[in-house]
């Protein structure tokens, strides 16, 4: 293929396709084939190849330009930089230089050369766009996690803050408005629930803690308001006592005397637990009281060992039992009545055992079943609920009173203590 100039009236450069045209008998020229305007196949295939802004050049080895995919001039001479073959008459030739790459393809048989120029330029630019694009993006995306990082973390120390300076202003006493209740149903927003809540039972703990040492000293004060009367009382009796012996009324000065012993050791200066030692003479003074008043000749027994008469005991805790063995069981028996007071040590507690020999049969589990139960509606039995309740709030559930029936007739209340010493317990002193 040859650039000539095109026959006709307008003469113009043509790419021709030129072969000599042999006998076929003799294999001598005959003839010339002459094809023109090859350019115009060449080039549409080769626009069908997709370069980045690049161009292909069909020349021929001398580098003279037959067809291009730009608009150089046919029959021109292409300018190409030196190429350097790594292995000589290579047909693909590959190098790059600073402004283009270039890829060349050589047909020695036909003699023809197809070069494939690309400019650095258009492959640079790709790759800024999209390195600008992932820029871009990354930035963006940077923004967004900053502003939902920022969001999160003002939602969460925000409402932090304000607890922190709550507490460092909160005093225990001290009023103080509760923090807002949170809308928030997330772990911050139980948080600050639980705050309110805890600071809400904290104010109403305080306020009824308040309120009830308030009643406390009003209780205390009206406690020893009321404990004037019984000393003017028992002092009286005693200036009684003193001026019935005078007169040698000693029965009256004796029974005068028992009373007073009740009502000194009733109040006990205050005191809820006193020693066995104490008891011991109220219970005696009650008897005698009892058996000068209405006359009962019934035999008394106390059987007390030494080593309990330190032990605390819940003051009156023997009258009422006694009372009940006297009224429910011995009374009307005159001689025949016999009454046992005993108590000793077992182990690590001490025992308190009044017996009677009565003969009137006892509902035991009626008794048992008003000693277990919470509340009692009838007055009747009060007097021994009241002191089983009384040993169980200050000793514990394991101690208190219990019935059972004596032989050959008769009902035995055993009362189980702890082993305790001490001054007692002061109350309204």
């Amino acid at each position: 293929m040859r650039v000539i100039d095109n026959f006709g009236s307008r003469p113009r450069k043509t790419l021709a396709f030129i072969r000599a045209v042999n006998d076929v008998r003799g294999g001598l020229p005959i003839g010339v084939l002459v094809a023109t305007h090859v350019e115009t196949q060449i080039a549409a295939s080769l626009n069908k190849v997709l370069l980045p802004e690049g161009k292909i050049m069909l020349t021929d080895m001398h580098n003279t330009l037959l067809v291009g995919t730009d608009d150089s001039e046919m029959g021109s001479t292409v300018e190409l930089p030196p190429m350097h073959a790594k292995v000589p008459y290579s047909e693909t030739l590959e190098w790059i230089e600073a402004d283009a790459i270039y890829i060349v393809h050589n047909d020695y048989a036909q003699r023809h050369r197809l070069v494939y120029e690309i400019p650095t330029v258009t492959l640079t630019r790709k790759q800024n766009e999209l390195r600008w694009s992932i820029q871009t993006t990354s930035a963006v995306y940077f923004v967004l996690c900053f502003l939902v990082m920022l969001y999160f973390l003002r939602s969460l120390i925000q409402p932090l803050h304000k607890m922190a300076l709550f507490f460092k202003s909160y005093e225990p006493g001290k009023i103080f408005s509760v923090p807002s209740k949170a809308n928030r149903q997330d772990e911050v927003g139980v948080l600050i629930h639980s705050i309110n809540g805890m600071t809400r039972r904290l104010k109403a703990l305080i306020e009824d803690k308040y309120i009830m040492e308030i009643k406390e000293k009003e209780t205390q004060l009206q406690l020893l308001y009321e404990q004037i009367n019984p000393h003017m009382l028992y002092n009286t009796l005693e200036s009684i006592y003193w001026k019935s012996s005078l007169k040698g009324d000693t029965e009256t000065a004796e029974m005068i005397k028992d009373l007073s012993k009740l009502m000194k050791i009733g109040l006990s200066r205050g005191k809820d637990l006193i020693r066995m030692e104490e008891e011991l003479q109220h219970a005696k003074a009650y008897v005698r009281l009892q058996q000068k008043r209405f006359d009962y000749r019934f035999k008394v027994t106390w059987d007390i060992r030494e080593e309990v008469l330190p032990y605390l005991i819940p003051k009156i805790t023997l009258q009422p039992i006694i009372e009940n063995a006297i009224i429910h069981g011995i009374r009307n028996m005159g001689e025949d009545g016999e009454l046992i007071v005993s108590a000793w040590q077992e182990q690590h507690r001490w025992m308190v055992r009044i017996e009677d020999n009565g003969f009137k049969e006892v509902d035991l589990d009626a008794i048992r079943n008003l000693l277990a139960a919470e509340h009692v509606q009838s007055a009747s039995g009060y007097g021994i609920r009241n002191v089983n309740r009384r040993i169980q709030m200050h000793f514990g559930e394991s101690y208190g009173l219990h019935y059972a029936k004596r032989e050959p007739q008769g009902i035995a209340v055993t009362i189980t203590l702890p082993i305790q010493t001490g001054q007692g317990t002061d109350k309204g002193e």
